[in-house]
């Protein structure tokens, strides 16, 4: 069909064939590769501007947890007056250790005296818990520190700080509720799209928004341990995700050893925006493209037209038919061609 429609005037020129080829090559070409670094680079860009807002709710989940580990660290420091055991039913008037809300927030309180034996003062005591502080002894042990195992297959976090000055020395140890620390952030933080898990120095999930919706994967679990802040792709349930995980800082809280946050987000939530983009953009390139192509062949064929028909009147002069003038209706270089070579057939 192209070749009908060009006719000779194009494709069977080698004049035309020349310029076809030098319109592809300074023309579409460059337009082609433009359009897939423009391509690629706005893809990329909408794939930042995911990350950053990933980014964004990490931080601010990061900041919900803090906030609560800083605010039970404060309410430690009332327990510290009255060192005793909570008797059964207690209530506030019992000490700050056997406030209702207090209780609420920790499963367990314990004092580890410098000297002595353990003391509960409510819930089991704890044991065989390495105590130390995780930046050493030279570190602002008034602001506490969190330590945490994994007991039975289930995370466990305590919030540990040092007994006031002038009373009993040792360490209260508080198990923290989980469900108290991660509050309603899912609610507040989260896209429904998102989840977040946070994890502790050895990759291990202390504390999810889901609870036992995903684990780990080892090769990730290195990738956490090692570096301070990145991206990677898991599957949570049967849908992939693509997360962002950061250092935990504690910010004027309990030191927390390389417990870091990870926000994950559905890929089909990440991809939407660029789905749609690499679904129009292909096709407008093509049209833009398929457009240009159409109109400089037509222009090219436009031409060519001028240069035939001085062709088939050099051959009639070759042939002795002189009769018969060269008609170019343009007004530019070929126009005045034309009108020489008609003058010139006259005057043979």
């Amino acid at each position: 069909m192209a070749r009908r429609w060009l006719g000779t005037s194009l494709l069977k020129s080698r004049f035309g064939r020349r310029l076809f080829g030098l319109f592809v090559l300074c023309s579409l070409l460059p337009t082609g590769i433009l359009a897939l670094i423009s391509f690629g680079t706005v893809t990329g860009q909408l794939r930042e501007s995911s990350l950053v807002r990933i980014t964004h709710t990490g931080d601010q989940v990061g900041r919900g947890i803090v906030e609560r580990l800083r605010l039970l660290n404060e309410d430690l420091k009332r327990v510290q007056g009255r060192l005793t055991p909570c008797p059964p039913a207690a209530t506030w008037q019992d000490g700050a250790a056997c406030d209702e809300g207090f209780i609420y927030w920790l499963s367990a309180l314990t004092f580890v005296p410098t000297e002595g034996p353990t003391v509960p003062m409510f819930g089991p005591a704890v044991a065989d818990l390495p105590l130390q502080h995780p930046d050493g002894p030279a570190a602002d042990r008034d602001l506490g520190w969190v330590v945490s195992r994994i007991d039975a297959g289930r995370p466990v976090v305590y919030l540990v700080r040092p007994a006031a000055d002038g009373g009993p020395r040792g360490l209260l140890v508080g198990n923290l509720n989980l469900p108290y620390l991660r509050g309603d952030l899912e609610d507040t933080a989260l896209l429904p799209t998102m989840a977040f898990h946070v994890v502790d120095d050895s990759a291990r999930i202390l504390l999810a928004s889901h609870p036992g919706a995903a684990a780990i994967p080892v090769e990730i679990g290195r990738s956490l341990a090692n570096t301070g802040s990145g991206t990677f792709e898991w599957t949570i349930g049967d849908e992939p995700h693509l997360a962002v995980f950061r250092p935990l800082r504690a910010g004027g809280g309990p030191a927390l050893p390389g417990w870091r946050v990870v926000v994950s987000e559905e890929d089909a939530a990440v991809m939407g925006p660029m789905a749609a983009f690499r679904q129009s953009f292909p096709i407008v390139i093509a049209l833009g493209l398929l457009s240009a192509l159409l109109l400089s062949l037509w222009q090219l064929r436009r031409s060519l037209a001028p240069l035939a028909a001085l062709h088939a009147g050099t051959r009639r002069i070759a042939r002795q038919q002189f009769g018969e003038s060269v008609v170019i209706n343009t007004k530019d270089e070929f126009g005045d061609v034309a009108t020489s070579f008609n003058a010139m057939a006259d005057q043979i």
